[in-house]
């Protein structure tokens, strides 16, 4: 039997629309006790959830945000993630990915080191200082020497280097994204 939540839901309109947000293809999915997409969701939200069909999503799949100055380097990472059936965002800078990151809740984040404006390290300093958005898990994307270095005092939840093969960029998507 599976969990969803449903039309029957005697709950406001933001919540019903946040337990849409958090089904997958009709299942329902637990985000570390908190749905993804929903701001100061009470832990109550959980005992809302009733048995029945699931309510209409307007996307099967969760949101990766891409943030890198290349264009080209942000448009094959969006075509690569697109084909499987994710939604894409992307940002040129630091600042544009936090603003996006507010407005769409991703469930993952694609993170360029170098980039003017506000670099990588600029960004994660600002993310992690954001009570809403530090919980979201950012992979490190970059073709420095140090990467790896870089990621652990980043404190990010994984790094590629650039060029990353499609196969391990879905990889680290899946492996994160649905925690």
């Amino acid at each position: 039997m599976t969990v969803v939540p449903t039309r029957r839901l005697g709950a406001s309109p933001a919540i019903r629309a946040a337990l849409q947000c958090s089904t997958i293809e009709g299942e329902a999915l637990l985000w570390r006790g908190k749905f993804p997409y929903c701001r100061g969701c009470p832990s109550e939200l959980l005992s809302e959830v009733c048995l029945g069909e699931p309510m209409a999503m307007p996307h099967p799949h969760p949101t990766v945000l891409i943030v890198d100055d290349d264009d080209d380097a942000r448009d094959g990472l969006a075509e690569c993630i697109r084909a499987e059936g994710y939604q894409v965002e992307t940002a040129c800078d630091g600042r544009d990915a936090l603003t996006k990151m507010r407005a769409v809740r991703p469930c993952i984040v694609l993170l360029d080191l170098l980039m003017p404006g506000m670099p990588g390290y600029g960004f994660r300093t600002a993310q992690l200082a954001d009570e809403e958005l530090r919980e979201i898990p950012v992979v490190l994307c970059s073709a420095v020497h140090d990467l790896p270095d870089a990621a652990e005092s980043m404190g990010v939840a994984a790094y590629a280097t650039k060029p990353i093969a499609p196969g391990r960029l879905i990889a680290l998507i899946r492996e994160h994204c649905l925690k």
